[in-house]
């Protein structure tokens, strides 16, 4: 869309928001580049009644030609979180980023905040503030001259990256999630294993915060790798033989032990390790959905009655496949050719991070793994 929109927050000051619209007039509009539409933001709360009809009427007369006026209600300030990055993310549907021009000088402080946190997740560069000279204050009818509109620089899309992982705001979250993690592992396993599998994780997500991509992946994938193999043993303690032997493909999935390795004390990678695990999901999956095909028909003629706790692996159904993603991309980073070492972006240390969360807290989730089956 040709021109530009205009978003300003309505003022109980009438003085203040006219002297805005002819600060933009006189600053961001030219003869190829017109305000084509102008956006008020209302927080209806404390809001005085007596000026809302002067709104629209000041934008007509500073800019006679423009096309669309438009007003977006919020009820109070508590709900400015969650209504303005709706109202922007509305706009965007409409208008190229670099189309939107946003003042900051109309609005309470809690607005501006807020708006300037929107417009910086959602890059849109062209923010301001407009400053009068004082002696004109009260007279914004004395010429554009007088006043000055200053822009304010936003931070890109990886600067705020480089900002979080600096603040360690990210890694305030990270720290939360593991620790919780952490305890549940220690009512599993002990205090030992628990913390050993804490500083494990925080060491991966250090690697990450500081760039080192790569070995942050390795690292992770390692970590999960270990805490699977400890994990699996006590899903198959949960299960009468026949049962696991038919989950287990009858005997396709090779027994571990707490060191990772199989009965010939052969190491078993993630790879294989999640190929099995993501097998044995997709078997439980088809009792959980009520599928009767061949397999399930065997099971059913081998058991007088179906194990019960095939109904409460529903929680880590999905882990199977979480873990295969999780082993192919360590495995493309650590083994690959150049190419495939393309997967150690920082996109793949982030997914890393995020699907080791929701394999573990699923896992957290499942009544099996909890003790209490």
């Amino acid at each position: 869309m040709n021109g530009k929109c205009l978003v300003v927050s309505a003022n109980n000051n009438l003085v203040t928001f006219k002297a805005t619209l002819l600060a933009v007039k006189n600053h961001f509009q030219t003869d190829t580049q017109k305000i084509k539409s102008i956006v008020i933001v209302r927080t209806l709360h404390g809001e005085n009644p007596d000026n809302i009809s002067y709104y629209k009427l000041l934008c007509d007369e500073i800019f006679p030609n423009y096309e669309n006026y438009s007003e977006k209600k919020i009820d109070s300030n508590s709900l400015y979180l969650s209504r303005l990055p709706v109202v922007f993310r509305e706009l965007l549907t409409v208008w190229a980023p670099e189309d939107i021009i946003v003042d900051l000088t109309n609005g309470t402080k809690s607005y501006t905040d807020f708006v300037y946190l929107a417009c910086t997740l959602l890059d849109i560069q062209t923010i301001f503030r407009v400053s009068i000279d004082r002696e004109y204050y009260n007279n914004p009818d004395c010429g554009n001259n007088h006043f000055q509109v200053n822009l304010e620089s936003i931070l890109s899309q990886s600067q705020v990256r480089s900002f979080v992982n600096k603040t360690y705001a990210e890694y305030i979250y990270y720290y939360s999630e593991v620790k919780e993690l952490s305890e549940w592992i220690r009512d599993l396993y002990g205090e030992t294993i628990s913390l050993n599998f804490f500083e494990q994780m925080l060491n991966s997500f250090e690697k990450y915060a500081a760039g080192d991509y790569q070995n942050s992946i390795n690292s992770l994938s390692t970590s999960t790798e270990d805490m699977i193999g400890r994990i699996l043993p006590n899903l198959q303690n949960s299960f009468d033989s026949t049962t696991w032997d038919w989950l287990n493909g009858n005997g396709q999935f090779s027994m571990r032990n707490q060191n990772n390795t199989s009965q010939n004390n052969r190491i078993i990678s993630l790879g294989s390790m999640s190929r099995d695990f993501g097998n044995i999901m997709t078997r439980a999956n088809k009792i959980i959905s009520g599928v009767s095909d061949r397999s399930t028909q065997a099971y059913d003629a081998a058991v007088s009655c179906r194990n019960p706790n095939i109904n409460k692996l529903a929680p880590i159904v999905a882990v199977g496949h979480a873990l295969q993603a999780m082993a192919m991309i360590r495995n493309y980073n650590a083994h690959g050719s150049n190419h495939s070492r393309e997967n150690g972006t920082i996109h793949d240390a982030r997914f890393q991070i995020d699907i080791m969360l929701f394999i573990f807290h699923k896992m957290a989730e499942c009544e099996l793994l909890r003790g209490e089956s």
